[in-house]
């Protein structure tokens, strides 16, 4: 189990290369064109969920991620930008709505960024 400063470290990592995508992308929009994401980036960790980022003390962060950790268990989240892409392209099929719904009640405002790119892919 992670101490909450190594969290905060590796979360600020996966933040940065959410970031490090979102100006790949927007920096290769082209008009009319899909956007090109190649296999490495699906493989990019999403940004945790708003409220366990927003945590301001140790144990309020213990709260969310002990909470959050057991709706995980609970069902199937989507980790990885790719399963992001794979759920909005799918997202007549009840499973990945429900998943994106989940999903998108947990996103702060580098998750909605990415939630837009999914659909320049």
């Amino acid at each position: 189990s992670l101490s909450w400063e190594d969290w905060i470290l590796n979360e600020s990592r996966t933040r940065i290369s959410c970031v490090w995508f979102l100006v790949a992308q927007v920096a290769s929009v082209r008009v009319g064109i899909s956007c090109f994401v190649l296999e490495s980036w699906k493989e990019l960790p999403l940004p945790c969920h708003k409220a366990q980022w927003a945590a301001t003390t140790m144990e309020s962060w213990k709260e969310e991620t002990d909470a959050l950790l057991y709706m995980q268990n609970s069902s199937r989240s989507i980790m990885s930008f790719g399963e992001l892409c794979e759920c909005r392209r799918a997202a007549s099929d009840a499973k990945n709505a429900d998943r994106l719904d989940r999903w998108n009640s947990g996103a702060d405002n580098i998750g909605n960024l990415l939630n837009l790119v999914t659909t320049m892919t």
